[in-house]
């Protein structure tokens, strides 16, 4: 690989890095709130997830494994591993020791609930740990940081356009009802934006096929030239701001625009290569 490409991969996994930490400090941070949504809900509470897994969540161990207080202490160390790992080399000893904290402190929390309660913000985060860690332990340039680049690429669009998909064969999406319903429940809605769609269904309508759109020509970013893919992306990054804005998920922008640095180098080396590719069949032609 070249110098060049060795460098580019770097910068974009230590900026999709930057978003990944904002993402864990928010999360560690509303985890330690005492008016977070773990305090005030029993939904995600540990003796909901036991019933999930009864033979391992259960007795004077694992009680005292998943207590409020060591809930307390992994989220400390999470928070505290991302302050450390915004300021050191990431390809530091100390680094790699952070990587292992946060990963350790991922896995313990989806543990501990189970899996309820978790949203697109907590599968992005495993995805991202995971290959930050492996591009931390691997030398620049290696073939192991190009795979874990290569994957966040790979993960942030296939995310997208699943999600895509999904609305697209949704009957509900397409009438543009799901925008609707989203900002009329009382988890994730708003309700002066509910009353602004019931009020004009043809914008619901308008939003809810932009939304499809969007995610499902995700694929095509890797052929897009420069202009067209940064709107893409800007439509995306919108997105998810709306989302945070609109439905209090607060990590849900952060650890989305994580992947988009990764995209966009990947999309852009994706575009040179078809656009060389298609100058030297020319050329072959004309000669």
């Amino acid at each position: 690989m070249a110098k060049g490409d060795r460098q580019s991969i770097t910068a974009a996994l230590r900026t999709s890095d930057l978003f990944t930490q904002i993402t864990t400090i928010t999360g560690a941070l509303e985890d330690l709130a005492p008016t977070g949504i773990k305090r005030r809900s029993s939904y995600l509470s540990y003796r909901i997830a036991r019933l999930r897994y009864p033979r391992i969540l259960r007795g004077p161990v694992s009680d005292a494994v998943f207590s409020p207080r060591v809930e307390k202490a992994v989220s400390v160390g999470k928070l505290a591993a991302s302050v450390v790992l915004l300021v050191v080399d990431a390809k530091s000893p100390t680094a790699r020791a952070m990587r292992i904290v946060q990963m350790v402190g991922h896995i313990y929390g989806h543990v501990r609930v189970g899996g309820y309660g978790q949203d697109g913000s907590d599968h992005a985060l495993s995805i991202l740990h995971a290959s930050q860690m492996v591009a931390s332990f691997s030398k620049p340039g290696s073939a192991a940081e190009r795979a874990a680049f290569e994957f966040v690429a790979a993960q942030g669009i296939l995310s997208y356009f699943a999600s895509g998909i999904v609305k697209l064969i949704s009957p509900v999406w397409r009438a543009g009802a799901a925008m609707q319903g989203i900002t009329r429940s009382t988890s994730y809605g708003d309700e002066r934006l509910h009353i602004f769609m019931q009020r004009y269904p043809t914008v619901a309508k308008l939003v809810a096929w932009g939304t499809i759109i969007g995610e499902t020509v995700s694929p095509l970013v890797l052929i897009m030239p420069s202009p067209l893919r940064a709107a893409w992306q800007g439509s995306m990054v919108s997105m998810h701001a709306g989302i945070a804005r609109f439905m209090g998920l607060n990590r849900f922008f952060w650890a989305f625009t994580a992947f988009h640095p990764v995209i966009a180098l990947t999309a852009a080396r994706s575009f040179e290569r078809l656009r060389r590719g298609n100058h030297r069949k020319r050329s072959d032609r004309a000669s």
